[in-house]
Formats: structure tokens, sequence, C-alpha cells
């Protein structure tokens, strides 16, 4: 019984640790996918016709306008942004903890 709890708890630690890592990775790519295609696609002058009067600061500086939308949107993605430490801290501290590095990680072969 105790090893059956024991490979449980192993294997739901690896499940959080790759599960935190993923999401890491997926809202570091929508922020940077984001900031890259406002700083492209938008309007570097407010456009009243297209409603492209919220002002945004995106990728290192650039002032681009957008539409209520898009300004949320940004918002959105700085605020998972934002707790992207919380994802990243979890995954950490399981892994050295446990030494349970994900097998690509792993000098162990």
């Amino acid at each position: 019984m105790f090893v059956y709890f024991n490979k449980t708890i192993v294997k739901s630690r690896k499940i959080i640790i790759n599960l935190s890592l993923f999401i890491f990775i997926v809202v570091l790519l929508l922020m940077i996918g984001v900031e890259d295609n406002y700083s492209r696609r938008l309007p570097r002058e407010p456009n009243v016709q297209d409603g492209h009067i919220f002002r945004m600061i995106v990728n290192h500086g650039f002032v681009v306008y957008g539409t209520e939308k898009e300004f949320r949107l940004l918002r959105f993605s700085r605020t998972l942004f934002s707790f992207e430490f919380i994802w990243f801290s979890i995954a950490g501290i399981l892994i050295v903890k446990y030494q349970n590095l994900p097998k690509s990680f792993s000098s162990k072969r």
C-alpha cells in the first residue's frame, strides 16, 4: 500500500512539474506573440475612424494605437505574464526539492 501511495505522489509531482512548465511556455509565447503582432500591425498614430484610439506601449517602447478589444487583450496577456513567476517557481521548487527532473533535462540516461 505504501509503495503504491509513494509512486502516486511521485507521478503527481511529475505531472505538476510538466503542467507548470507547459503553462509557463504557453503564456510566454502568447505574450511575445501579442506584443510582436501589435508592434508590426497597429498604427503608430491614433485613427478615430477605425477605432484605434487606445495608446499602448509594446515591444520595448513602440507606441501604437489599438481598439478597446486589442487593449483588453494586451492587458490580459500582461496580467497572465505577471503570474509566470508563480508557475516557474512551482516547477523549480518541486524539481529542486525532490530532484525530479524531466527525462529531457536529466543527465542520467
